[in-house]
């Protein structure tokens, strides 16, 4: 026996529709759309609606690009950053290629070559080789080993606002030489890039810039992740 309406002569003769009750009376309350859910809602007179579903949890942190380090190569660039994130974070696994037991990498901004990086740089090297100094020049620099690999994390939270000064912090770490009295160092540097552009591409130097014999460790674990975050 079908039954076509409920109560007091509440009709339900549509597929999906179900009833409630508006505090006085009974009510239909029909079908909604695919994909919809019900909840509750104290405008309507049921106290109920169907409202679309969340398209997901907020994704605060995106993978924008990675790279792969090859043998012959003296450096790794991001190109095309997008302006869409409030926050850049680059964070690699790099090694010398070379027998250099520790020295310097480098890191410039849009192909900028002009002495427009500010920063301090301090580095501790276990027993010996630590200190703390101010420099100015055409590029941000961090060390880099090539007896075994370290590891660097690089900030930057102001990277497409048109203020004159990019903060960017590196907290970064390595063994320069396993077993010796020389090794651990830890590493930080933070500055700003004095400049009101938007950073549109990042790249990264096995040493200096114009030392192109220079080269990165290929193969895993070496490699560098620029993610994009967004704070909300």
């Amino acid at each position: 026996m079908s039954i076509s309406r409920f109560g007091d002569g509440v009709p339900l003769n549509t597929k999906g529709q179900i009833v409630a009750h508006d505090g006085t009376s009974i009510i239909s309350i029909p079908v909604g759309s695919d994909g919809q859910i019900l909840t509750s809602q104290s405008s309507t007179s049921s106290g109920l609606v169907w409202a679309n579903t969340s398209s997901g949890d907020t994704q605060y942190v995106s993978l924008i690009a990675s790279a792969t380090l090859t043998a012959s190569s003296h450096s790794i660039t991001f190109s095309n950053i997008p302006n869409t994130y409030d926050e850049l974070i680059l964070i690699a696994n790099l090694r010398r290629g070379d027998s250099t037991d520790r020295s310097i990498g480098s890191m410039q901004i849009n192909s900028n070559t002009t002495t427009v990086y500010r920063y301090a740089h301090y580095n501790h090297g276990g027993n010996t080789n630590s200190g703390a100094y101010d420099e100015a020049g055409t590029y941000f620099l961090y060390n880099i080993g090539g007896a075994t690999f370290g590891q660097y994390e690089w900030h930057i939270p102001t990277y497409k606002t048109s203020t004159s000064g990019k903060v960017v912090f590196l907290l970064g770490g390595h063994v320069s030489s396993a077993g010796s009295g020389s090794g651990d160092p830890y590493q930080m540097t933070w500055g700003t890039w004095l400049s009101s552009d938007a950073i549109t591409s990042i790249t990264l130097y096995a040493g200096a810039p114009s030392a192109t014999t220079t080269t990165f460790a290929a193969s895993d674990p070496y490699f560098a992740l620029l993610y994009g975050v967004n704070r909300s």
